[in-house]
């Protein structure tokens, strides 16, 4: 319905023209028309909410690690996801997740770029797993007043660095992450040390990626009682992620769960993806624009392909192109 103001301005949606106004104008304009997605698109975008689900998950899973995050920092854990989800080799938009990625994209990840791990803590950790699974982080011998540039805010109340690591296992697919250890390493803020190697410990749950995060964390002494206390801030809490491996075993995309879990120990993750995964061939054929969406026979034609890949490959990407036909210019 479409109203006539105090101005005499029509405002207001009259049939298919809406009536507004910009400033002293009067605009009339169409109402915009919804056009049906492609079955490309909408597993894409299907995969885009994926996505974000995962991402999600690994901030809520690692702050306390991270404590406190700049703005930025959400949209660099969701384009870090989104490249170990689309660079998997092998696979399609609607039929992945995390646990298919090319998990590489993650290690590097810094929560906080307003100080980063990577430009306080000037030596660099290596990680490795052996061959019986082990995680091991071999810190190099350090000199603190050199190797870590503790940032001017509180570089005069800094007496006292943790470093802190945090192996966490994430299991998308049965909707769980489960802390696996946390270690801690103390220094002075003047001291000297010596190459340490660390050794994370704690048993890995069936199917989970791992995910291995190092953050610091300063403290100054309290005038009245001597006890630490935090100087971690938004301006300054580095921590960044410094390893990721792979499971071994997952169940597939879809299988049911049958193992009753230990609640106590494991996170359940509001984690939308399989969800997402589960109604996406209906979604498609309910909402998709006909000529990308085949019909139902197809289904029983492609016995060897899932019925995702059936329904994504009928999109035709070579409309306009005809063998023999020439273009003159």
């Amino acid at each position: 319905m479409a109203i006539i103001d105090h101005k005499g301005n029509i405002r207001g949606i009259a049939g298919s023209v809406i009536f507004r106004g910009y400033g002293k104008k009067n605009i009339v304009q169409g109402k915009s028309k919804t056009y049906p997605l492609t079955a490309a698109s909408i597993a894409s975008s299907t995969e885009f909410g994926l996505i974000s689900s995962a991402a999600l998950a690994i901030r809520k899973a690692f702050l306390p690690a991270y404590r406190y995050y700049d703005g930025p920092a959400v949209g660099r854990v969701t384009s870090a996801v989104s490249k170990c989800i689309r660079g998997a080799a092998g696979t399609v938009a609607g039929e992945r997740d995390l646990h298919d990625g090319e998990l590489s994209h993650l290690n590097g990840l810094e929560f906080n770029a307003n100080n980063p791990l990577s430009a306080v803590l000037l030596v660099k950790p290596q990680v490795e797993q052996d061959l019986s699974g082990t995680i091991k982080v071999l810190m190099p011998a350090m000199n603190l007043s050199k190797d870590m540039k503790i940032p001017k805010s509180i570089k005069g109340k800094a007496y006292r660095i943790k470093v802190r690591f945090l192996l966490t296992g994430f299991n998308f697919r049965e909707n769980y992450y489960e802390y696996v250890d946390n270690q801690e390493i103390s220094y002075d803020r003047y001291e000297k040390t010596a190459e340490r190697i660390i050794e994370m410990k704690g048993t890995v749950p069936s199917g989970c990626m791992l995910v291995l995060s190092m953050s610091l964390s300063f403290y100054s002494f309290s005038d009245m009682d001597q006890e630490l206390v935090l100087l971690n801030s938004v301006e300054c809490s580095p921590c960044a992620i410094i390893g990721s491996w792979q499971a071994e075993a997952v169940i597939p995309i879809g299988q049911p769960i049958l193992e009753v879990v230990d609640t106590a120990i494991r996170t359940c993750m509001d984690y939308a993806g399989n969800r997402l995964l589960a109604e996406l061939p209906n979604k498609i054929v309910q909402q998709a624009r006909s000529a990308t969406c085949p019909r139902q026979g197809l289904f029983n034609q492609t016995p060897n392909k899932s019925v995702l890949s059936a329904l994504i490959s009928n999109e035709k990407d070579d409309v306009g192109i005809v063998t023999g036909k020439r273009v003159m210019f």
